[in-house]
């Protein structure tokens, strides 16, 4: 199954390769220098960032990406205060990569802008501040940075033998996610993730589970797909996030192939 998985993960068009994705911010919003827009994290699991000194730019490379995959970042920024409501740009993108050895760009020119951001500055009375609500894409992906990190403490206190606060590291993230919005939302995401952690749980169970029985090494994959939002081989039961439609078609005519008795 995993193998057919992998196989179709590669079908369809040539890969794109030496991706990288610049982020730019609008810089200057009001009049005075202090009033710069300002990348002060971006998070992109396994993935190469440089952020440039001013705090304006930002880079995130990927090696690779096959039909069907995508890649989200969470860019955490430092907004001015302005003087009065209205809508304000805040940020800018643009990718070069190649294909089959041949460099591309997106947007190909300068005079066109590419995929960016804005916001709407409400005033202090708008009924919209009194129960703010987050976008559920960010929602998704602070949960998603939050469980890989906890199972990431989870795994180094398991390898040190300390399986009573791995367990504790996975229930706290369990309640998390069980409590966030996502999670109300229905997220598919949400569930996928709460399912990592319920695993993780069964991992530590006992030191024979974690050592013997296979916990360490499913720590580890779910740390490498949640990192880097990539898999080809989803377990049976589970949501899959990150497969590819061409991976999960190859993993299920592998899984009836066995069935029917076709090889």
């Amino acid at each position: 199954d995993a193998f057919g998985g992998s196989i179709g993960a590669m079908q369809g068009s040539a890969p794109l390769t030496e991706i990288a994705l610049t982020l730019r911010t609008a810089g200057l919003l009001g009049e005075k220098e202090a009033d710069q827009v300002v990348i002060n994290s971006v998070e992109a699991g396994h993935y190469s960032i440089s952020i440039a000194p001013d705090l304006q730019t930002a880079t995130v490379r990927f090696a690779n990406m096959y039909c069907g995959e995508k890649r989200t970042v969470l860019l955490q920024l430092a907004l001015p205060a302005l003087a009065g409501p209205g809508h304000s740009h805040l940020i800018s993108s643009s990718v070069q990569f190649s294909v089959l050895n041949t460099v591309c760009q997106h947007p190909s020119s300068s005079t066109d802008s590419g995929c960016s951001c804005e916001i709407e500055r409400v005033p202090v009375e708008d009924e919209r501040l009194v129960n703010p609500v987050r976008a559920l894409l960010v929602e998704e992906e602070l949960r998603r940075v939050e469980v890989t990190n906890a199972i990431k403490a989870a795994k180094a206190a398991a390898d040190s033998g300390d399986l009573i606060t791995a367990r504790a590291i996975l229930v706290e993230s369990q309640e998390s996610v069980i409590s966030s919005p996502a999670y109300a939302a229905d997220s598919k995401t949400a569930k996928a993730l709460l399912q990592d952690v319920n695993e993780g749980l069964e991992c530590v169970r006992s030191h024979d589970m974690y050592d013997s029985m296979g916990g360490k090494n499913t720590f580890c994959q779910t740390i490498s797909s949640n990192s880097q939002q990539r898999s080809a081989y989803t377990k049976a039961g589970k949501i899959s996030m990150y497969q590819s439609p061409s991976s999960t078609m190859a993993q299920t005519t592998a899984v009836h192939s066995k069935s029917s008795g076709i090889w």
